[in-house]
């Protein structure tokens, strides 16, 4: 494990641990991995102490050019991750020249773009807006913003949509998912569909620090999976997210063992979104949306322009695709099961990673199951 990738874990699971602090009792999807590219985008249009403060919080490369490189191949990387869908752009408050260079590299190395908007016409700007990230996202996210989510006289606005719908690399017999129970406290329920797969082996560790059980999901996707951690009383999620800051995400998959796991887990659909700004400035964030921000690489003339908004919009779907375990199907479980056998039943608030090439592509929480079913 690269020391990018424990940098890059630390900056996802901080920016969670923030955005979170005003989602009480709601779940929540954000995408690291996306929210690092869009701060690329604005990266490449700063200079002086904004981008070394980014550079060093986000471990982007010094040099401009090995930073567009850089950027180039994380593109052409999410690509080709079967059900992932990203789209982002910055928006320019119309009135200022773009720098030629700037554009031309934001083309090459995000196949993305830069747009001067007249923000002073709210409505018009942000329905212009959805409709090129509707467009961009193949419908899959259909709004990423509303006229009030903009704050007074914007002048940088980031724009990110990330969706992913992920094949299980072992996947789930929908023949056998069913109604059941899912508790949002220790006295209320709500039925809900319940994904089902038996003994199937899946890598998993008990979590003593966490008081909680995570169970590894791949995907068909080689380099992607999913983290299922499960605390293990029914409103231990908040001891979970107050000690997962002490937690090693990428390397605690090297201490999992395969086990033969009877899997229960609910069937969901989430999206949210969230600006940003204010969890950044929590983990050290500042100069960037100062006053004295400097983006001069960003125009031909210098200007006093600072990053208003960073609007986030992540949205992810379970289901039982993939391709069926070849036990997935059977209903007989040993009357004493071995040691080496595990009941994992997610009917309780949980929190799920996403990992992608051991960096943190989603992270979330399911606590109240308000989510759309497909």
């Amino acid at each position: 494990m690269s020391n990018g990738s424990n940098s890059w874990a630390e900056f996802g699971i901080n920016l969670y641990l923030q955005v979170i602090q005003s989602q009480h009792s709601k779940n929540v999807v954000i995408s690291p991995y996306g929210s690092r590219m869009v701060l690329g985008l604005a990266f490449l249009g700063a200079s002086s102490s904004t981008k070394e403060e980014m550079a060093a919080i986000l471990k982007f490369p010094d040099h401009k050019a090995s930073a567009a490189e850089y950027f180039k191949q994380k593109t052409l990387e999410w690509k080709k991750q079967r059900g992932l869908v990203l789209a982002n752009k910055i928006y320019i408050q119309s009135g200022h020249s773009l720098d030629s260079i700037y554009v031309e590299t934001v083309q090459k190395s995000f196949e993305s773009s830069v747009e001067s908007i007249d923000f002073s016409h709210r409505a018009k700007a942000v329905k212009h807006i959805n409709s090129s990230f509707e467009s961009r996202t193949n419908k899959k996210i259909k709004t990423v913003l509303e006229p009030n989510d903009l704050i007074a006289n914007p002048k940088i606005v980031l724009v990110d949509a990330i969706h992913f719908k992920g094949f299980w690399k072992t996947g789930f017999n929908a023949d056998m998912t069913k109604k059941g129970d899912f508790w949002i406290n220790e006295e209320e329920s709500v039925s809900v569909d319940m994904m089902v797969t038996r003994r199937i082996t899946f890598p998993c560790a008990e979590l003593d620090n966490l008081d909680a059980t995570v169970v590894e999901l791949p995907f068909s996707n080689d380099n992607a999976s999913m983290l299922v951690i499960l605390p293990r009383s029914k409103t231990g999620l908040n001891i979970i997210e107050e000690n997962l800051g002490e937690v090693d995400v990428i390397g605690l998959r090297k201490t999992m063992g395969n086990k033969e796991v009877t899997l229960t887990i609910p069937k969901f659909s989430i999206e949210f979104g969230v600006d940003l700004v204010g969890a950044l400035e929590q983990i050290g964030f500042h100069k960037m949306v100062a006053d004295y921000a400097d983006f001069s690489d960003l125009l031909k003339r210098p200007s006093n322009m600072n990053i208003s908004n960073i609007i986030h919009k992540a949205a992810i779907v379970v289901n039982e695709n993939g391709t069926p375990g070849k036990d997935s199907d059977c209903v007989i479980v040993p009357l004493h099961p071995r040691h080496d056998q595990l009941d994992f039943n997610a009917d309780h608030p949980f929190m799920y990673i996403i990992l992608l090439r051991d960096e943190i592509a989603f992270i979330g929480r399911i606590v109240n199951f308000q989510p759309k079913l497909e």
